[in-house]
């Protein structure tokens, strides 16, 4: 599969030599049956990539559920209430008035009853929907794409008495709705990857809308090559706008074991089918 670089990085040799080896030994054309099986591990790679409701196992067939997706979404938004503060527009813009910042402010400042009380904001948002995407994704774990949130979302500071936010932009309930909207439609991309690469092959079988809708998006390819040691397919899927790709890595070899045990069980019904259309009954 997909060499170093911000790739999914398999080494699925094992894998592909094991399955030019069994094409040889029940004696099926070698070509069609590397590339069959090229296609059905790229498939499985994206039914084992976020989102998923719950953790697929080796008998699940769609690529994703209205239930994967909905986690998602829910997924987002979550991680967003860490990565966020809920605030008046108005505010926001008095703070920036005050400070004439809009990042690393630690001012102590007073209320109308002069009253002094400290604020501490990483980041203000005037009002960009843009800013406060890129601040989200910039907030995301590159293991999984999630919220990489320090510690809690607020909490309470015995030492000035006020609400303590670290790692959190400031942002009024209009920019956050629309950047939840913006966010949300990217749920489905890290599958599309794989599930790219898999059509290229040939693999056969549905893929969900959330999915279809950022094919033409991914960077991802599925291609058969022939090499010294036989035909061998090519399977690339970048992970650089896909983070959930990084989730598969350490699943990878779960995924080619069982995809091995499935192509024995497929060589075994294709030799039977041979020997049917011969005339024989086995």
């Amino acid at each position: 599969m997909a060499r170093k670089s911000k790739s999914l990085i398999v080494d699925d040799s094992v894998f592909q030599q094991r399955a030019r080896r069994l094409a040889k030994l029940l004696k099926v054309d070698e070509r069609q049956f590397v590339r069959e099986q090229g296609g059905l591990l790229a498939r499985a790679v994206a039914i084992y990539t976020p989102p998923y409701a719950t953790f697929p196992d080796s008998k699940k067939k769609t690529i994703g559920t209205k239930k994967d997706f909905d986690e998602g979404r829910g997924s987002i938004v979550k991680d967003m209430l860490l990565n966020f503060r809920i605030t008046d527009q108005s505010y926001i813009d008095h703070i920036y008035d005050i400070t004439g910042t809009t990042k690393n402010i630690r001012r102590t400042l007073r209320n109308r009853k002069g009253k002094q009380y400290l604020v501490d904001v990483d980041r203000l948002n005037l009002g960009s929907v843009n800013e406060a995407v890129q601040w989200h994704n910039s907030r995301r774990r590159k293991s999984d794409g999630r919220a990489m949130h320090r510690g809690k979302a607020g909490g309470n500071d015995p030492k000035i008495g006020r609400w303590k936010n670290r790692d959190i932009m400031w942002v009024s309930q209009d920019i956050f709705n629309k950047a939840k909207k913006q966010l949300i439609k990217n749920v489905g991309i890290s599958k599309a990857g794989p599930a790219k690469a898999a059509l290229q092959l040939g693999a056969k079988g549905s893929i969900p809308k959330p999915v279809k809708i950022h094919l033409g998006r991914v960077k991802a390819s599925g291609r058969m090559a022939q090499t010294s040691k036989g035909p061998y397919a090519i399977i690339r899927a970048s992970a650089s706008r896909s983070p959930g790709l990084a989730h598969v890595q350490h699943l990878m070899p779960m995924i080619m074991r069982d995809r091995l045990i499935k192509a024995v069980k497929r060589l075994r019904y294709m030799k039977r089918q041979t020997v049917k259309r011969a005339g024989f009954k086995n």
